[in-house]
């Protein structure tokens, strides 16, 4: 009887074992069932239907449904969910790493968004997006579409980003402006002398840096800057004088020292100390500063001319180059920070009409024997 009993036992164990089975067996896979909810093509769904039913699988899912078709089937993608469902469960990481397909930092819904390729990474297009400039993404994602990278050509393509953030909201979005960004992006690549010709737009010789934040000039309209009286008038502060003068004019001594006027030292492009401080005296005194060509010890042959003005009650100076030197509390002061106890004497630039080997036969004014 007992062994009736052990022998139905064993029996009725089989069948709920079979039964248990059979049941799993019928049981709907519940990932592929919602695969094919999101309408994903069966060769994804054959990878993925070993994944385990959870939050990152269903995000994972999702994601796939927001790529197109061609996407969806592409190799890179079914190699990407073939190693993500090999452990039949989605880490945080690779759900992560799936976002972002080409692992470029821009995830797959901005480059669906931006019209990018997903498979390959966009430098450019994200140099771009992390300047803000995500309104000219169209004019700036040829520049990624070249399948081989050189590092001299991706520096010039960096370089273009960069200058076009550089530009005011204004000018960026001009015609003008989104017209020449249009050719020189359109083949992929940025040459040398493409790069120049945007760094100037106007290409009157000054860059749109120095016309936006020095000058204060349009970048996108040229000036005469080969014009003496146009360039009188541009250089209206100290900061831009101190700018444009060392950037143009070259300091070069001379056997025979000779005064000479703002405009020869202009159109030359080079003096001496003296040639320095008429010129920049002259930009500074026809806009209303007090203005000097100081002449400190100029009577023997160590002497020496700067540019000094009054702000304020203080007394600074441009020097060769254009550089800024001061404030001081005198002219004394300022003159006896380059030869103390020296004489000093104030030529008015507007007085040196013509080029002379004896200054002291111009009007000056004596502050110091």
């Amino acid at each position: 009887m007992k062994g009736w009993i052990k022998y139905l036992n064993g029996t009725l164990a089989g069948l709920i074992a079979i039964t248990s089975a059979a049941s799993a067996s019928c049981k709907p896979n519940e990932t592929d069932s919602y695969a094919k909810k999101l309408n994903l093509p069966k060769e994804d769904r054959a990878i993925i239907s070993q994944l385990a039913y959870d939050d990152n699988t269903k995000a994972l899912l999702n994601e796939v449904s927001y790529l197109p078709g061609e996407l969806q089937l592409s190799e890179e993608v079914l190699n990407y969910l073939k190693d993500i469902s090999a452990n039949k469960k989605v880490t945080n990481d690779e759900f992560a790493g799936f976002q972002d397909l080409d692992q470029d930092a821009i995830k797959n819904v901005d480059e669906l968004k931006y019209g990018t390729d997903l498979l390959k990474p966009n430098p450019n297009v994200k140099y771009a997006i992390d300047k803000g400039l995500t309104a000219y993404i169209k004019e700036i994602k040829p520049l990624d579409e070249n399948e081989e990278m050189d590092y001299v050509k991706e520096g010039l393509k960096k370089q273009l980003v960069e200058e076009l953030y550089e530009l005011s909201a204004e000018v960026r979005k001009d015609s003008r402006t989104i017209s020449i960004l249009e050719n020189i992006t359109q083949d992929g690549d940025v040459t040398n002398d493409e790069l120049n010709r945007f760094i100037d737009l106007d290409q009157d010789g000054v860059s749109n840096r120095d016309e936006l934040s020095v000058y204060q000039t349009d970048p996108l309209a040229a000036e005469k800057w080969d014009d003496f009286d146009t360039v009188t008038k541009i250089l209206n502060t100290p900061e831009k004088i101190s700018t444009w003068v060392g950037k143009n004019i070259k300091y070069r001594s001379e056997d025979v020292n000779e005064y000479v006027p703002a405009s020869i030292v202009f159109e030359r492009k080079y003096d001496d100390c003296d040639g320095f401080a008429t010129i920049q005296a002259y930009f500074l005194r026809y806009h209303g500063y007090d203005a000097w060509n100081i002449g400190i010890g100029i009577e023997g042959l160590s002497g020496h001319n700067v540019a000094g003005y009054i702000v304020e009650g203080k007394y600074s100076v441009l020097d060769i180059g254009g550089i800024k030197r001061g404030a001081f509390n005198s002219w004394e002061d300022l003159a006896d920070s380059y030869i103390r106890g020296a004489s000093i004497r104030l030529f008015n630039p507007f007085d040196i009409n013509s080029p002379t080997t004896d200054p002291f036969l111009l009007p000056n004014i004596i502050i110091r024997h």
